[in-house]
């Protein structure tokens, strides 16, 4: 079970990201999964609510998006996304190909409560960061 692993760094930088901006709560996650990495949701989600026991983010959601795998095929340039793992280049038929979307694991958003504030929008680090 790999997706431990993978919770634990995205727990760091959650917690790291909500002690930067001084934050008494995470109350929601949402992460980019690329699908190469080959991760369970309810598995990832399950490891989650583990590590977050006992910190800032214990009661927050997490929310899942998976990236599907994109390649670009190295013989004719014919860039596709790959169906049930399947590598084959549609134009050609070479199986030779460069990944460029399906690796990700990025933590996309983290919502903030921060300290005193109880409106909504005044809860998200981007909008204390003034990004929003």
């Amino acid at each position: 079970m790999h997706e431990m692993s993978l919770v634990e760094k995205v727990v760091e930088v959650v917690l790291a990201e909500a002690q930067r901006y001084g934050a008494r709560q995470v109350t929601k996650v949402k992460l980019k999964v690329g699908r190469l990495l080959q991760v369970i949701p309810e598995t990832l989600a399950f490891c989650y609510e583990i590590a977050v026991q006992g910190t800032l983010a214990e009661g927050s959601q997490l929310y899942l998006e998976e990236v599907p795998i994109e390649v670009r095929c190295r013989q004719c340039g014919e860039t596709f996304e790959v169906e049930n793992f399947v590598f084959l280049c549609p134009r050609c038929a070479v199986a030779d190909v460069e990944t460029l979307a399906g690796m990700e694991l990025i933590v996309e958003t983290i919502e903030l409560a921060l300290g005193g504030e109880e409106n909504g929008n005044q809860n998200c680090a981007q909008c204390a960061a003034g990004q929003r």
